[in-house]
């Protein structure tokens, strides 16, 4: 069983997504409103091993939030997630995933 934490801002869509995951047997940590409320919810003794991150966020948007995640807690992973269908979105994603990796 997996420990995660749903970040997005549609409160609706988010308690949805964590009832889903938790009938599915995996543990929901907790959820929050944008990176701003994730950060100050995170606790270094129990991080989660996966989050669900909307990537259409503010304070601080998602980028911000990923890069912070990833220099204070590189173990954790983030799935990004997105209402947008455009090839825009997806090809920023993959080059902030490749340019800020390093």
């Amino acid at each position: 069983m997996a420990n995660l934490v749903l970040v997005d801002d549609y409160v609706l869509l988010r308690k949805g997504r964590a009832g889903l995951i938790s009938a599915f047997g995996e543990t929901v940590l907790f959820e929050a409103d944008n990176g701003e409320d994730f950060i100050a919810q995170l606790d270094p003794q129990s991080l989660p091993e996966l989050v669900l991150m909307d990537i259409n966020m503010t304070v601080p948007d998602c980028d911000d939030t990923c890069l912070r995640l990833k220099i204070n807690y590189p173990s954790v992973k983030v799935l990004a997630l997105s209402m947008y269908d455009g090839e825009k979105a997806i090809i920023r994603m993959l080059q902030w995933f490749y340019l800020k990796r390093f």
